[in-house]
């Protein structure tokens, strides 16, 4: 009897335990269980998710893992959070005992995931879906459901993340220049990439065809603080702002996060090119960002991304730190080592951008860059003269005050000469046609071609170099001042100094104040101003000159060759094709021999007037009154000399001549021609002891 019980007792036992075996087996590995699953799934998902949770269907073994497909995760209003394909995981039942969810081997195909914060003060979709409730009673402290989740082998393929915050412009902007911010951030030309959205704009920034393999990822755990990623190789195209994307072929490292911000030490990325280290802070709530990254090396090209002008070809080793701080990114390059073509750049460099852009803690070294390059890293920096550049410069600030602590360039210009310029003081670009501004700004020529200046000045005549140094004060809109001037001029064998003080006014009129000291200055380079004037020789002393080009109030009073002074006062037109004056003229022992190409030897002194335009005898027109004292012209010694004449058409008009001289008296009046296309007639009136001594000086009684 007890045998035939203990019997009867194990087949109970058997056909519970074979009942329950049954039970399992149809609830984890029959379509109907994983109906169930499902469906639980959905009511546990959905008890705790603000939104619409959905999951197309369960498979595999539930015992020790299960395939979820077709899941999403939507707000209420149907915005996307999560889709994916499928996702796939192993645990061990016995962890969901203990109320942890741990998963292995979890595999996401195509996962798409959208972080996005809407305009208006709204929170991120994140903390909508799953919001943080202070509870309102007695808390329970022991760990439970959710104080555990770690997924261990993670595998992402061809995952994408788009991060949409909101974007606004700066405050304090007028309506006007805030609508034309706008116009530019949703233009095509921008950058950042801005979208319109109900009740403002969103800046974009995606992750796209992510294929990652994530060793770790802890969300939940009581014994850390944070949550934890480890990426031991991350495939995507980053697009942190319009394309071209980022072409990040590897990524490594631990990221560790909360809701708010992302962090890492020495994570390490790879380029096509490019092999880059370093730490960063990712602030999710607001888009802010710091980054430190050393490249050894880093190719432009794998860089363009960040600005699309970048050359194709060449790179080297840089220290980067970025900093995006609501409107304004900062990147600042530390000691650089890059080149292309045959361009070598060293040093650092800091460029801030936001309403206008800033540079700081530029200390660079370079040669080889041609103007070439530099139009086309920007094409706003076209040069009028094309050449290559090569030197040092420490500078600070914006284009429109730049503060150069220390400069000197040198700027070959093809077929043109060299031009090396050394610079010290704030100096500004400022509109369209870079109008220039600057304050005390020291600058030394070693030396500048002419060919520059006429950039400035294109009719002016002369050629050759400057070399020296002034201090330049104001802007090119109004006024520049160049104080502390000491520039030498060399033309050929002409060679010219000047010490003293310039200004140029540029409003209305441009007009000129010049007061210098000529030590000295060649006198042949005036001829260029007019040719028919044969000049030569030097002349030192004080030149001041004001007003415009075509009507320079002229004062000056120099020392020539031989001991002769001359003086000039008046006006002159710089500009006509054929030179213009009004001016009183003085000399004292003037010996035009020693000033003027195939004059006579002359000590003249005295003084008149002229007035009119041109100096070829052919085209000249003037009106002429000059007195002399006693004075010698060739052999002749005067104590006299007269002249009223007005010179036109190609005819001397002489209204009176007067010649006293201890020989006697010479009188004469009349016309005579100045080329062999005119001729006229002149009356004289000689008394003279000698006719022979006045002879040679009067047309038609010299020896034939």
């Amino acid at each position: 009897m007890a045998m035939r019980r203990i019997y009867r007792l194990l087949v109970v036992l058997s056909a519970i335990v074979l009942l329950a075996v049954l039970a399992v087996w149809m609830f984890t590995n029959t379509d109907f269980g994983r109906e169930r699953v499902r469906r639980l799934a959905l009511d546990l998902l959905g008890g705790s998710t603000h939104g619409i949770v959905k999951i197309g269907a369960v498979h595999g073994n539930l015992l020790s893992g299960a395939t979820f497909v077709g899941v999403s995760i939507t707000d209420s209003a149907g915005r996307p959070f999560l889709t994916a394909d499928s996702l796939t995981g192993r645990y061990v039942l016995r962890s969901f005992l203990s109320k942890k969810i741990y998963l292995d081997g979890l595999v996401l195909y195509r996962p798409q995931v959208v972080i996005e914060k809407l305009p208006g003060g709204q929170d991120w979709n994140y903390r909508r879906l799953w919001p943080q409730t202070k509870p309102t009673g007695p808390v329970d402290t022991l760990p439970g459901w959710g104080a555990w989740v770690r997924f261990t082998n993670v595998t992402v393929v061809d995952g994408d993340v788009v991060v949409r915050s909101p974007w606004s412009p700066r405050t304090g902007l007028s309506a006007r220049v805030r609508d034309s911010v706008v116009k530019d951030a949703l233009s095509d030309g921008s950058r950042l990439k801005i979208i319109a959205v109900p009740g403002g704009y969103q800046k974009v920034i995606e992750l796209a065809k992510v294929d990652a393999t994530l060793p770790l990822v802890r969300i939940a755990d009581p014994a850390f603080k944070n949550r934890f990623l480890q990426v031991s190789g991350l495939r995507m195209q980053a697009y942190p702002f319009r394309p071209p994307a980022a072409q990040v072929q590897a990524l490594a490292g631990n990221f560790e996060f909360n809701d708010d911000s992302l962090w890492w030490k020495g994570a390490a990325v790879r380029l096509p090119k490019s092999n880059l280290k370093g730490d960063g802070t990712y602030n999710i709530d607001n888009g802010d960002m710091r980054l430190a990254v050393g490249a050894t090396p880093a190719a432009f090209d794998d860089f363009k991304w960040l600005y699309q002008r970048f050359p194709k070809e060449g790179g080297g080793n840089l220290g980067l730190s970025v900093v995006w701080k609501g409107a304004t990114q900062d990147y600042v390059i530390r000691e650089a080592d890059v080149r292309t073509g045959g361009a070598h750049v060293q040093g650092d460099l800091g460029v801030s951008i936001a309403d206008t852009t800033y540079f700081h803690d530029a200390n660079l070294r370079f040669t080889g860059v041609t103007t070439k390059l530099i139009a086309e890293l920007d094409p706003s920096l076209r040069s009028p003269r094309q050449g290559v550049l090569s030197g040092r410069a420490k500078f600070n600030g914006t284009p429109r005050r730049l503060d150069i602590a220390d400069a000197d360039v040198t700027f070959a210009v093809y077929g043109r000469g060299a031009n090396r310029l050394q610079a010290r003081g704030i100096v500004g670009f400022n509109g369209p046609k870079y109008v220039v501004s600057a304050r005390d700004l020291r600058l030394r020529f070693l030396p500048l071609q002419i060919d520059i200046v006429k950039l400035l000045f294109p009719t002016l005549p002369i050629g050759g170099t400057l070399s020296g140094s002034l201090t330049l004060n104001g802007n090119g809109a109004t006024q520049l001042v160049a104080t502390g001037l000491d520039i030498m001029h060399q033309d050929g064998p002409n060679r010219s100094h000047a010490v003293g003080r310039a200004a140029v006014h540029t409003t209305g009129q441009p007009t000129l104040d010049l007061d210098v000291v000529a030590q000295p200055v060649a006198l042949a380079e005036l001829t260029k101003f007019a040719p028919a004037l044969p000049l030569k020789g030097l002349a030192t002393g004080p030149v001041h000159a004001h007003g415009p080009i075509d009507a320079m109030r002229m004062d000056t009073r120099l020392r020539l060759p031989g001991g002769g002074v001359f003086g000039l006062r008046g006006t002159i037109d710089f500009q006509s094709r054929e030179l213009g004056y009004d001016v009183v003229a003085d000399a004292t022992a003037l010996d035009l021999s020693r000033v003027m190409i195939g004059a006579p030897q002359t000590a003249l002194t005295g003084g008149g007037t002229a007035r009119g335009r041109g100096f070829k005898p052919a085209t000249m027109l003037a009106d002429l009154a000059f007195d002399f004292g006693p004075s010698t012209v060739d052999t002749l010694g005067v104590d006299s000399l007269t002249v009223r004449a007005r010179l036109a058409n190609g005819l001397a008009n002489i209204e009176r001549a007067r010649v006293q001289a201890s020989g006697g008296v010479a009188e004469l009046s009349g016309q005579f021609g100045l080329d062999a296309a005119h001729q006229g007639a002149l009356t004289y009136a000689v008394s003279v002891v000698s006719l022979g001594t006045f002879a040679r000086f009067l047309p038609g009684l010299g020896p034939d």
